[in-house]
């Protein structure tokens, strides 16, 4: 069992190798005054010596990447409102390891950054957007739990995606209460089932039961 744990943790640390963050920004908290750089990734990274390189994108303080532009901004954390301001916020840009771009962010994302990513990733298959992730999806994302959500929109408008990300969202906050394997994704077909299923490691979720209704039924 520990052998399968540190190969599946070797294995998630090699997929970030090409790509270990993709944001930064710098917040500065109203209670101490302390500033604090979080650069943002897929998953949390850190040194020999425990100290955070990079933020899971799903933490909570780096919500306010996306909620706000710089300026006054808050997040919560354990229940509790935290106030402060953002002084400064990047996106980046690392391709197979290489860095491509840095540009510094007002409002995340704009329109040339965000076109520029979705072009570089235009394939068949279906691919995260935790880097250019919007405010309004980012609010359907992080959403609480104890309420229902319909998302509606055309087709290809990103509704899949986003509820997608949002199972990795809960898979990451919600661990102590909530197993992946209690959730289920129900899809229209086997082939819509095979489309999304590359998505779900590169968003760390395993053991996410997938099924069409007519095989639940």
């Amino acid at each position: 069992a520990m052998m399968s744990m540190y190969a599946t943790e070797i294995n998630d640390l090699n997929m970030l190798l090409p790509s270990p963050y993709f944001g930064r920004f710098t917040f500065k908290k109203y209670t101490d005054g302390i500033s604090e750089t979080i650069y943002i990734g897929k998953k949390i990274l850190t040194d020999t010596n425990g100290n955070i390189i990079s933020y899971d994108w799903r933490s909570p303080i780096c919500s306010v990447y996306y909620d706000y532009n710089i300026g006054n901004a808050e997040y919560i954390s354990d229940n509790q409102v935290v106030k402060g301001e953002i002084l400064g916020k990047r996106q980046i840009v690392i391709q197979n390891s290489i860095l491509k771009s840095v540009t510094e962010q007002d409002a995340l994302s704009n329109d040339s950054v965000l076109l520029k990513l979705l072009s570089e990733n235009a394939d068949s298959r279906l691919k995260t957007i935790v880097a250019t992730i919007q405010k309004e999806q980012n609010a359907i994302i992080r959403s609480p739990l104890n309420r229902n959500y319909i998302i509606q929109g055309v087709a290809g408008s990103g509704k899949t995606t986003v509820a997608l990300h949002k199972i990795a969202y809960l898979v990451y906050n919600e661990a102590k209460n909530i197993q992946p394997s209690e959730f289920m994704i129900i899809g229209p077909n086997n082939i819509f089932l095979n489309y999304i299923s590359e998505l779900l490691p590169d968003l760390d979720i395993k053991g996410v039961t997938q099924s069409t209704y007519e095989d639940l039924a």
